[in-house]
């Protein structure tokens, strides 16, 4: 394999070479602050109400007890990587957003907010 050489490099290539990474950068900078707001990025692995998820372990159940559940309230639960570790939670989801088993989102594993749709670029 060659080396790339700048000389062969048009002015075009090397301006979406450098847009390319400013735009890795912003996605990287927005990922670091979610992480750091306890926002994981992992994949849903079920959807339905409080019942139809039924019992689980995971490190964050938002759901509420029986007693004060509103039984058409939709949850997700979602698997996401803590290093080696796979750990899940159980989060509300808002009414009428469009997520699907196996879909990647961010999920908070601190506090009980709904589900965001992860975007292609973070």
């Amino acid at each position: 394999m060659h080396p790339i050489r700048l000389r062969h490099l048009t002015p075009t290539l090397l301006v979406s070479l450098a847009a390319s990474g400013l735009l890795a950068a912003c996605a990287t900078t927005e990922e670091s602050a979610r992480l750091e707001a306890g926002w994981k990025s992992g994949y849903v692995q079920a959807i339905g109400t409080s019942a139809e998820i039924g019992a689980q372990h995971a490190r964050l159940d938002c759901r509420p007890a029986p007693a004060d559940a509103d039984p058409a309230a939709q949850f997700v639960q979602v698997r996401y990587a803590n290093g080696r570790l796979r750990r899940s939670v159980i989060a509300p989801m808002q009414p009428g957003q469009d997520i699907g088993i196996g879909q990647q989102v961010w999920v908070n594993s601190h506090e009980c907010r709904p589900v965001e749709r992860r975007s292609a670029t973070g």
